[in-house]
């Protein structure tokens, strides 16, 4: 599971892997989580995979102290339930498959900056044998200018800009999403088949199927992903 953070190639890799397990690359044993239908009372739900975010407490961090606080979701919480029933349901499928061992591939690049990662662990080591998270380290002096970016281009009209990264850099506190060290330590394994692994981003890698290969990698699968998928890297911002 990718946990994080964003501006790490998470999209590039998310659609990597889709296209490779589309062109029938992985064969049975090695599957990318895609969105499913789950029945939830009497009704049926598009659920993506990212929505296991909410398993876990938020974490905020005190714009002025830089102090941490959670906010713990309910028990029955409706998408807590759902990513829940998405699980089940991939877990009853991954099961009709004729092969002795299968690794499932997620990704949710805002995980890192969530709390109490063991609640996801308890979740996912009730269905699957073990469970491995990967962080993905990029240089900060890369990756900052490159998230305020994005926020950039998010927004349509030059003239809001400075209030858009201005806000972004406060309200989001970019120190504390980066803060690596901070991270692997609330994200260090204390169950019982469960391993956090730290893969490096290079910058080189951009545009390549690198990255890529080096999670496969770290996390121990052996799959070939076929043909690389057009690069897509983020450019200068527009003036129109």
């Amino acid at each position: 599971m990718h946990i994080g953070p964003i501006k790490t190639g998470s999209t590039a890799f998310s659609a990597q892997m889709i296209a490779s397990q589309e062109r029938g690359d992985f064969g049975d044993n090695v599957v990318y989580a895609l969105p499913r239908t789950v029945s939830r009372g009497d009704e049926n739900v598009v659920v993506k995979p990212e929505q296991i975010r909410y398993l876990l407490p938020k974490l905020e961090w005190n714009r002025q102290s830089a102090s941490q606080s959670t906010t713990a979701p309910s028990s029955t919480d409706a998408m807590g339930n759902r990513a829940r029933d998405y699980l089940d349901s991939l877990v009853a499928e991954l099961r009709t498959r004729d092969c002795s061992e299968v690794a499932v591939f997620f990704v949710e690049e805002t995980l890192s900056r969530r709390s109490s990662p063991e609640k996801l662990a308890d979740e996912l080591l009730t269905r699957f044998d073990s469970v491995e998270f990967f962080f993905v380290a990029r240089a900060q002096q890369f990756i900052v200018p490159s998230a305020i970016s994005q926020r950039i281009k998010m927004v349509v009209y030059p003239k809001v800009w400075d209030s858009r990264v201005s806000t972004y850099v406060k309200e989001d506190n970019l120190s504390q999403q980066f803060d690596y060290s901070q991270i692997m330590e609330r994200w260090a394994p204390t169950r019982n088949r469960v391993t956090l692994s730290l893969v490096p981003f290079v910058e080189s890698d951009r545009g390549t199927q690198r990255l890529f290969y080096r999670i496969l990698e770290t996390v121990g699968v052996h799959a070939n992903l076929g043909e690389p998928i057009p690069a897509t890297i983020n450019g200068p911002t527009s003036k129109s």
